[in-house]
């Protein structure tokens, strides 16, 4: 069964522009992708807004998150919406590892240091394009941006409503992350019900750095358990009284 329509959720830097070497290896095969607002206070549910309004509404898909996107794109699947028939997370979390710490260290608001793009493709298989791609990148995040994205991510806990996922589930882990560690995805296996967890070779930017493996193991997997299914009736909008459990 080929895979459908795949749509991307960015991660911290709110672009798909690091998803370049995971489209190319795409090719011709549709996607889509998600942009965030530059909004420097954002709240769940305008991300959550972002992702309803920039997704499919006329064919099946799945959808791709990584790292800051993975809390929202489970919050925004346990609301099973319509055309919706896969998730696949990458190196992320359902709530924000070591929160205080790591929400406290980004409200400093200085520009990111050059060495995190060096962290973020801790792997020998990282290419020159992808490394100054990456550099330039981090280096235009605006300081105030990245404090709001994680003051967001503090208060945000998709854990108790990862349960009401119904949609086959692709947990992927990149096996030198120095950012997101593995219980992390142990964690969401555990929370998502028939949830599959894959340990890939590769650093924080796993489907950038290996996007070839990438792309055959999400093939492989929805071979196994992806189904088309009929669009759920209407009605399963986002849940009211905010996202947080």
């Amino acid at each position: 069964m080929p895979l459908p329509h795949l749509h991307l959720l960015p991660g911290m830097h709110g672009t798909p522009e690091l998803y370049r070497p995971f489209t190319d290896a795409l090719g011709n095969a549709p996607h889509t992708a998600t942009h965030y607002p530059d909004d420097c206070s954002p709240t769940a549910e305008s991300v959550l807004a972002a992702i309803a309004d920039s997704t499919p509404t006329d064919r099946p898909y799945v959808l791709l998150a990584e790292s800051f996107s993975g809390m929202f794109a489970a919050l925004y699947a346990a609301t099973r919406p319509d055309n919706l028939v896969g998730l696949v997370l990458v190196n992320t979390f359902l709530k924000l590892p070591m929160g205080p710490l790591t929400c406290g260290v980004t409200q400093v608001k200085v520009r990111p240091p050059w060495v995190l793009s060096s962290l973020l493709l801790v792997d020998g298989d990282s290419s020159p394009e992808l490394r100054d791609l990456t550099r330039s990148i981090v280096g235009r995040l605006d300081p105030r941006l990245v404090a709001g994205r994680f003051r967001l991510l503090y208060r945000t806990d998709a854990t108790r409503r990862a349960a009401r996922i119904t949609a086959p589930t692709l947990v992927l882990h990149g096996a030198n992350d120095v950012f997101v560690w593995p219980y992390n995805s142990r964690r969401i296996e555990r929370h998502i019900p028939g949830s599959q967890r894959v340990k890939l070779p590769g650093p924080h930017l796993l489907v950038q750095t290996h996007p070839q493996e990438s792309l055959r193991t999400i093939e492989q997997w929805w071979e196994r358990h992806g189904i088309v299914q009929s669009p759920p009736p209407q009605g399963e909008g986002l849940i009211a009284g905010g996202p947080t459990a």
